[in-house]
């Protein structure tokens, strides 16, 4: 079975809910994968889900918000055939860093990890009578 993986990175524009003080904390998960395979690649679609905990500039309370960041990504696979099968054996997030933008604007840059791998898609055998 073909392996591959890569490292992606998205840089992002996020609007927080209430003007910010500062992010106390990023936590996220990559959700809804799937993938197609074409000529030695896989490409990879899915959603980073994150809870941002920011501290509200005008009350000093801390605000949770839910931040959806889509995604697609190629990860290349010598020898991947259009048509085989693929599945994501690993989606890791290696880290996040934020800077604001403005009170109510922060730019994130997530850096992750998806490893693929391909298999051949076997014919179901015919029922014998």
């Amino acid at each position: 079975m073909p392996v591959g993986s890569t490292q992606v990175l998205i840089d992002v524009i996020v609007s927080l809910a209430v003007p910010a003080l500062k992010v106390a904390s990023i936590t996220a998960n990559i959700i809804n994968l799937t993938c197609q395979t074409l000529a030695n690649q896989v490409l990879v679609s899915g959603v980073i889900l994150e809870t941002i905990r920011q501290v509200a500039l005008a009350t000093d309370m801390v605000v949770v918000q839910v931040a959806a960041l889509p995604f697609s990504a190629a990860v290349p696979v010598p020898g991947a055939v259009p048509g085989e099968a693929c599945r994501v054996i690993r989606a890791e997030i290696e880290g996040i860093t934020v800077q604001f933008v403005a009170d109510q604007l922060i730019r994130q840059v997530v850096v992750f990890e998806l490893e693929v791998e391909t298999a051949a898609v076997l014919p179901l055998p015919t029922p014998q009578p």
